[in-house]
């Protein structure tokens, strides 16, 4: 899978399909495709995961596209921010905010994340209901505002 994002307050991510890969999205986030990728509608995962998804501020369904050769969707932000691109891996999974999710390749699951901090959980801002991206395979999350990334390194801690 390739991407390339553009913009800057409404950003979008053009991604390229190779034949018969798979992209699944939020609904409504695709601003444009071409016309040899197919759209469909389905809950991903049944209905328990598709009710669990929908306590992290998600849909009930996701959007399923699929290349028939080379071709590609483009894929907005739904409010002014920013489009993280984020590699997701056995191991390394991602917890981001109610809502961030905004696509994934096939083998990326997104699932609610409880917060088990009662602090963070009423303090924090988030709430105790989170999302976490796990598997293997690129996502992309939608941020609000600016982002600044810091890489830390080992034994630091910010």
């Amino acid at each position: 899978m390739r991407y390339q994002i553009s913009g800057t307050v409404m950003p979008v991510v053009e991604i390229t399909l190779e034949n018969q890969e798979h992209l699944v999205a939020q609904p409504g986030a695709m601003k444009w495709k071409t016309g040899n990728v197919s759209m469909n509608t389905n809950m991903h995962g049944g209905l328990f995961k598709s009710i669990r998804r929908t306590f992290s501020g998600e849909d009930l369904f996701l959007v399923d596209f699929e290349s028939n050769g080379l071709g590609s969707v483009t894929i907005g932000h739904s409010f002014p921010g920013t489009i993280l691109p984020v590699e997701i891996s056995p191991g390394k999974n991602c917890i981001c905010q109610k809502r961030a999710f905004l696509a994934c390749s096939s083998d990326v699951d997104m699932d609610m994340y409880l917060q088990r901090k009662i602090g963070a959980g009423f303090f924090g801002g988030e709430g105790f209901v989170m999302q976490r991206l796990s598997g293997n395979g690129m996502a992309f999350v939608e941020l609000d505002g600016e982002v600044t990334e810091i890489e830390l390194g080992p034994g630091e801690s910010l």
